[in-house]
């Protein structure tokens, strides 16, 4: 089940009748260790602005705190592309970023 935005709401996954939490707890385990190596293989300029928040087949969703953040990331977004399909060998074809202003902490 998915809403408007795409999303699964984290409501569902726990009220499923199939277990779908230890799925949920294995996709974020598989961020978490993609993030590390993205962080590493970043440019300078980049490292530490954007953490990955998701990967799907075409796209990378990204988090930044700011909107300056995002413009930045937004500006290097051919990098991050090649990166993704020379470095991870995941085909992505989209970058999306998300500003979260709420104090995400990865």
């Amino acid at each position: 089940m998915r809403n408007k935005s795409g999303l699964t709401p984290i409501n569902y996954c726990l009220s499923s009748s199939q277990e779908k939490l230890p799925e949920l707890l294995k996709h974020a385990a598989y961020l978490r260790a993609m993030d590390k190596r993205f962080q590493s293989s970043l440019p300078l300029a980049l490292n530490g602005l954007c953490h990955i928040a998701n990967i799907r087949p075409g796209y990378v969703a990204l988090i930044c705190q700011s909107q300056l953040e995002a413009s930045k990331v937004r500006m290097h977004s051919r990098k991050i592309l090649q990166l993704f399909n020379e470095n991870f060998k995941i085909p992505v074809k989209k970058v999306r970023i998300i500003i979260e202003t709420s104090g995400f902490q990865p």
